[in-house]
């Protein structure tokens, strides 16, 4: 089966700090034992700038508002009509793309929030790139009875106001 994966490192001084990845647990892995961290949203970093701020914006729009509140005719405003889907398993335009959401339970149109209904524990701009993560439980296929967490990622490359390129 394949499993495309991402991996994310917090480093401090030189020195990995913090690993995430978006593997799915085995049966039979180890235990899974959590950060005792500070959670991400927590951090402190430095304050986006105007730009950043703007990209932000963009990407929470597109999460948010489209994805999870299902405004998939927002797409036509947020992508790029040459935006690249880098996911395999993801459509490759922008039609397909609001047909696929809409298709995806709980993701039909709803009057947007103001709030996150997951909202993501960690998010930030560099520059054009957005980086958002959510954490998600899953049962543990050796207990199910346990649970797990496992992140989940989006990269968006935002310019001109629009995504250009999409990492989930």
């Amino acid at each position: 089966v394949y499993e495309d994966s991402f991996d994310l490192f917090r480093i401090q001084n030189g020195k990995i700090q913090e690993h995430w990845d978006g593997a799915r647990k085995d049966p039979g892995s180890p235990a899974f034992i959590p950060s005792t961290a500070p959670p991400p949203s927590t951090w402190n970093t430095a304050k986006p700038s105007t730009a950043e701020q703007q990209n932000l914006a963009i990407a929470t729009r597109f999460e948010k508002d489209v994805v999870e509140y299902g405004h998939i005719d927002d797409i036509e405003e947020l992508l790029s009509s040459s935006f690249i889907e880098h996911n395999p398993v993801m459509p490759v335009d922008r039609e397909d793309l609001k047909q696929f959401i809409h298709s995806l339970p709980d993701h039909q149109l709803q009057d947007i929030e103001p709030e996150w209904k997951n909202a993501p524990v960690l998010e930030f701009a560099n520059g054009p790139f957005v980086v958002m993560m959510w954490e998600k439980r899953y049962k543990d296929p050796s207990d199910p009875t346990r649970e797990y967490t496992r992140n989940h990622f989006a990269i968006l490359r935002i310019e001109d106001g629009r995504i250009q390129e999409i990492w989930n």
